[in-house]
């Protein structure tokens, strides 16, 4: 659906030369990744509307998108499987928020040390599709350990605040790190 929608409208700005046709098919690959992208944070801000936690889903898509973007991680071979294994991991994370009583601050730490030494050991996971050249690993590298040591303090320092943002980020970190041992 998400391809056929892509080519529709790639068709019609071919049709009315408003892009080259000899750069079809990347467009076409861009509209499917905007449509998908798009598709997945709708996905997302209805289930955080449904299970009535919109901050606590717009802060997990903020961890989740920055920390993905430079780590990288598992990538599914569909559109659907993409979008449905990311509203499934939505929905699981909303429920950890709403069931997960306050737990004591030292498995923010736990948390903590595990993603770093996930994004430490395995950041950069690059994607078959798009290889990574030296400078560009090392750069993602040093923004990934960063992020989830920014992450991982903010884990901490919500803890007493606001607990259940707190398990939002954890979770976030968590997911990643799985992400990416998914995917070596």
């Amino acid at each position: 659906m998400i391809t056929a929608l892509a080519q529709y409208i790639a068709g019609c700005l071919l049709r009315n030369d408003i892009i080259d046709g000899e750069k079809l098919d990347i467009y076409i690959y861009g509209f499917e990744v905007m449509i998908s992208s798009i598709s997945g944070f709708a996905i997302a801000l209805l289930l955080g509307l449904a299970f009535s936690q919109i901050l606590e889903c717009i802060v997990f898509l903020l961890i989740f998108v920055s920390m993905r973007s430079y780590c990288g991680g598992y990538h599914a071979d569909t559109y659907l499987k993409c979008n449905s294994i990311f509203a499934a991991t939505i929905t699981a994370v909303m429920l950890l928020v709403k069931m997960v009583p306050q737990y004591p601050v030292y498995v923010h730490f736990l948390v903590g040390v595990f993603s770093m030494l996930t994004v430490i050991l395995l950041a950069p996971v690059e994607n078959k599709f798009k290889p990574l050249d030296d400078a560009t690993k090392r750069k993602c590298r040093l923004i990934s350990v960063l992020l989830a040591l920014l992450f991982s303090v903010g884990a901490v320092l919500l803890h007493g605040v606001v607990y259940k943002l707190s398990i939002v980020v954890d979770a976030a970190l968590l997911i990643v790190a799985v992400s990416m041992m998914i995917e070596m």
